[in-house]
């Protein structure tokens, strides 16, 4: 007899074969004891939260399903944060947890899980795993779900399940539904681009899960259109002689003239939420929107919504508009060329800077390290720097890290990441708040030998908290702590670590760049006044501000 933790070992090592991300207990260890012992890549994370946070940036990398396990109860409880991040990022997830069922209401590590995930309102599916015979079937199902669904799955397995006999992973074929957009909108978006002398094309991500850039590049020739991305797809059209770079708070100056001046917008694959329109702030409140989704938003009312799949309904829509297309400005060739005319690294104020400048450290860092790279970012006040100077890269190899906005969930993801993507340099950058909250994860990368650079912008602070409240007169004393020596720390745990206090300290990385042996921990100590709004535009400073 094979029994249900055995069975759903053996098919995740032979069939699924990804990693499992996992903290291990009572409730999970059989199945995963099964999986190691088939063969099974087995990462063994210190927290559940980092667990998740590891499979989600491995699922985001790899556009593959990610597997994570935690133990029933607090481990599951632990799991939450970096569960939600990934709900809210569409991260292809499966989190298989063991499940204590209604009877157990006495244990001490009861909790209604499913009520829980229920009650967080968000998209999250949830399998309460009812019989062992179709056990297998419902695992496939789910992992099958993950990815057509881009959603987050989890399984309940009742651990009285686990020792039961287990069926036989389902043969069912499926097909994937995909809504399609009107021949009446189509042709009413058709009407709008013909109109249009002054067309701005937006990419977000699910442009990039459709494999749209091709169709949008072709579009933006057709157009003469310059074309930007949201922060989470940047470096989608790095080699496109119309890109102008990041929309939103943090974009370019031109980049934000451009949304400013668009008499039409065709937005890919975004909601255009506050992130891409700094808080509403672009484009102008009467430029008309086409906006091609498959997801939903609050308010459409003022854009004409094309709904399906971004790649499907470019081809419609390109297909449709007519050939060679009357009326083209020059607008859009001006508009690239002021952004190339404006490079990152020639806007750093010169606002006697005390001690390091992070402006100046992360420019000069773009141009040091290997474009071929994907760059993790953790949340805090450094992220607006690090979006506006990291600049160069290969393709769209952004771990943007922002959609649950939780601090300390950075260094997990660049993990998973560093693991699915080894062809490329991993830059993973956090605050020192951030690297509090995780670095003694980085154990997992030492042992895995993973070469990550890891950026701790130290600046002895909260940096958010004392940029949000200090120019409000609020003391910010309980934001701020001691200068803290994170280099000496990576140190102790076996990986490399370097204090950068000065630009010529960046020379001492180019030895570990030309080997990449397991992690290096850059301890950046910035100059903890300096503050995103420097380097932001005027929508970019009124919506951080908000």
């Amino acid at each position: 007899m094979t029994t249900v933790a055995v069975a759903w070992g053996r098919y995740l090592a032979e069939e699924h074969r990804a990693p499992i991300y996992a903290l291990a207990g009572s409730g999970n260890f059989e199945l995963l004891a099964s999986f190691h012992s088939a063969g099974g890549e087995y990462v063994a994370a210190g927290h559940e939260s980092a667990a998740v946070g590891m499979a989600a940036g491995w699922a985001a990398s790899a556009d593959q399903v990610g597997i994570a396990s935690v133990h029933q109860g607090p481990g599951f409880t632990n799991a939450l944060t970096a569960l939600f991040d990934a709900a809210k990022g569409r991260v292809p997830l499966v989190l298989i947890v063991p499940d204590l069922g209604i009877r157990a209401r006495t244990h001490h590590q009861w909790v209604d899980q499913r009520g829980l995930l229920e009650a967080a309102d968000l998209p999250i599916a949830v399998t309460q795993v009812s019989q062992a015979a179709n056990s297998l079937a419902e695992l496939q199902h789910a992992i099958w779900t993950a990815r057509s669904a881009r959603q987050v799955q989890v399984m309940l397995l009742p651990i009285d399940m686990l020792h039961q006999e287990a069926g036989s992973p389902s043969l069912l074929t499926r097909a994937t539904v995909t809504p399609e957009a009107s021949v009446t909108n189509l042709a009413r978006a058709v009407v709008e681009i013909q109109k249009a002398r002054r067309p701005l094309i937006i990419a977000g991500r699910g442009a990039l899960w459709s494999n749209a850039g091709p169709q949008l590049e072709l579009l933006a020739e057709r157009l003469e259109a310059p074309v930007a991305t949201t922060a989470p797809v940047h470096g989608l059209f790095a080699e496109s002689p119309w890109s102008i770079g990041i929309v939103g708070g943090f974009a370019a100056p031109a980049t934000a003239q451009a949304a400013r001046e668009a008499d039409l917008v065709l937005a890919v694959g975004t909601s255009l939420d506050n992130w891409t329109t700094a808080g509403g702030r672009l484009p102008a409140a009467d430029t008309p929107i086409v906006r091609i989704d498959n997801g939903r938003t609050e308010d459409e009312s003022k854009q004409l919504i094309l709904r399906g799949d971004a790649r499907e309904t470019l081809e419609a829509l390109v297909e449709m508009l007519p050939d060679p297309l009357a009326g083209r400005s020059t607008w859009g060739r001006e508009s690239v060329a002021r952004f190339l005319n404006d490079p990152a690294d020639e806007r750093i104020p010169n606002d006697g800077v005390h001690g390091l400048d992070p402006r100046a450290l992360l420019a000069q860092l773009n141009e040091v390290l290997p474009k071929e790279r994907i760059v993790c970012l953790d949340s805090g006040h450094f992220i607006a720097l690090a979006t506006m100077y990291l600049t160069r890269i290969s393709g769209p190899n952004v771990l943007f890290g922002q959609d649950f906005q939780s601090v300390g969930l950075g260094l997990f993801r660049a993990i998973g990441a560093a693991m699915a993507r080894p062809e490329l340099l991993c830059v993973a950058l956090l605050g020192d708040g951030g690297a509090g909250m995780s670095l003694l994860e980085l154990h997992a990368a030492i042992d895995l030998e993973l070469p990550i650079l890891v950026m701790v912008m130290n600046d002895a602070a909260y940096g958010a908290e004392v940029h949000d409240f200090r120019p409000r007169g609020i003391p910010v004393a309980i934001a701020q702590f001691p200068v803290r020596n994170w280099a000496a720390l990576a140190k102790s745990m076996g990986a490399e670590g370097i204090v950068v206090g000065t630009l010529s300290d960046i020379d001492r990385i180019l030895p570990w760049l030309a080997s990449r042996r397991g992690p290096l921990l850059l301890d950046c100590r910035i100059d903890p006044d300096v503050s995103a709004m420097s380097v932001l535009t005027e929508e970019g400073r009124a919506e951080w501000a908000h």
